[in-house]
């Protein structure tokens, strides 16, 4: 069985019932005062899906600003948009809008950019065949890479930030994952895995994709490949009769083996700053399956952290590599006031991990939303692209239901001392990177 999604699809959508918690509440935990956000220091901004479907921004202390207004009917269409993504500067926003004829069904998606400071909103590419759903900046802010359904099969593509019409199709498999190499001009991409095989990885050269290479190894189970400062890249290998994490050089010639061995599965990710590695693998701790968060330090050739008391479902790094945000299953009752009180619904804890000193807290337990809960057993990937973390490292945005039954954006101090407040109803939200 696939213990990746075993593990975490199944464990979100079905046994988010854990009495697990953390190290508890750090400090005193204070009700949020209005007055907080006279002061407070506003770092980025929020971009979500509002209730009524439209782009919204925000900062931290609730203004918002409405990007479009033409969500659910346009002249008897139905126009919806998904998936904002922000550029590496923090000054342009990607998104999918779809218009979806009622009649027919028919769906025509396009890919837009829009540039916050200029308002110029760019149209990059237009299909009726592809039905885009997942997009990652690169690093130089330059292109973007696009994942989108075609006829049943994953097709991924690129497209340059402000050049209308400038798709083009990359290469395909299914399922599929990459990274960005840091220059910006190639794509290591893993796909055509199974729960029994590890499938290809390849590096793509962007300008010229005839050039693929694909590397050789013995791959085992994961799914987002990782790219190292050196250009190495991280991947799950075998080991005997196990697995452990490895760093394969580009030109495939030969790759080290490091961090212990794990039963089966992998999802990892490299800190901003390069220096360390959180994964999560799948043990069978005291009878009971668990996907444990690890810390590894890539400097020191050693490990730092490893939460085997908890079955972590997904992790964040914050900007500036001190911090992890991590969810776990949470029982209901232990939802406040602040939040719908439907046992029925999936709940979470989220906590925040201090990954020098091991020390962890808890900033809410909440019933997720769809739009949380699609993300979460594919954090590996999703942090190529997206971050809950204020660029400051001093916040977090995450979306639960409300009392009245809807979803809401909220907003969490990462110390855990005051508590979270909502600033907006939405069911999807990121914060950009600066």
């Amino acid at each position: 069985m696939n213990q990746i999604r075993r593990i975490l699809s199944g464990l979100v959508m079905a046994a988010l019932v854990a009495t697990v918690t953390g190290c508890g509440i750090r400090g005193l935990r204070v009700p949020q005062s209005p007055l907080l956000k006279i002061f407070v220091a506003r770092s980025g901004h929020i971009a979500f899906v509002g209730t009524d479907g439209n782009l919204y921004l925000a900062d931290q202390s609730g203004s918002t600003t409405k990007l479009t207004n033409d969500a659910q009917s346009s002249n008897g269409s139905h126009v919806t948009y998904v998936s904002p993504v922000w550029s590496p500067d923090g000054r342009q926003l990607a998104y999918a809008r779809y218009l979806t004829d009622p009649a027919s069904g028919n769906s025509t998606a396009s890919l837009q950019v829009l540039d916050l400071k200029t308002h110029r909103d760019v149209n990059t590419f237009t299909s009726e065949q592809l039905q885009p759903f997942y997009f990652d900046w690169a690093p130089d802010g330059r292109r973007i890479a696009v994942l989108s359904d075609h006829s049943g099969t994953l097709e991924l593509g690129v497209v340059r930030a402000e050049r209308p019409g400038s798709y083009h199709e990359i290469d395909s498999g299914s399922p599929y994952y990459w990274a960005w190499t840091a220059d910006g001009n190639k794509i290591v991409s893993h796909t055509d895995f199974t729960a029994k095989t590890g499938g290809r990885v390849s590096i793509i050269p962007v300008d010229d994709p005839q050039k693929k290479v694909d590397l050789r190894g013995d791959f085992e189970l994961f799914q987002a490949p990782a790219v190292l400062p050196n250009g190495d890249i991280v991947t799950v290998e075998s080991s005997g009769t196990s697995s452990r994490l490895a760093a394969v050089s580009p030109s495939g010639t030969g790759s080290e083996l490091f961090a212990p061995n794990g039963e089966e599965g992998f999802l990892f990710s490299v800190s901003p700053n390069g220096k360390l590695l959180a994964y999560l693998d799948s043990q069978s701790i005291d009878g009971t399956m668990r996907s444990v968060l690890h810390v590894w330090d890539l400097v020191a050739h050693k490990e730092l952290q490893a939460l085997d008391k908890l079955s972590v479902l997904a992790f964040y790094w914050a900007p500036d590599s001190s911090k992890i945000a991590f969810f776990i299953p949470a029982a209901g009752e232990k939802v406040d006031g602040s939040y719908a009180q439907i046992p029925s619904l999936p709940h979470v804890s989220l906590e925040v991990l201090d990954v020098r000193s091991g020390k962890f807290w808890n900033l809410a337990a909440f019933p997720l939303t769809q739009g949380l809960l699609s993300t979460l057993p594919y954090t590996d990937q999703y942090q190529h692209s997206q971050t809950i973390w204020s660029p400051n490292s001093s916040y977090l945005v995450y979306t639960a239901y409300t009392p009245r039954g809807l979803p809401g954006v909220f907003v969490a101090e990462a110390d855990g001392n005051i508590k979270p407040t909502k600033i907006a109803d939405g069911d999807f939200a990121v914060w950009s990177w600066k």
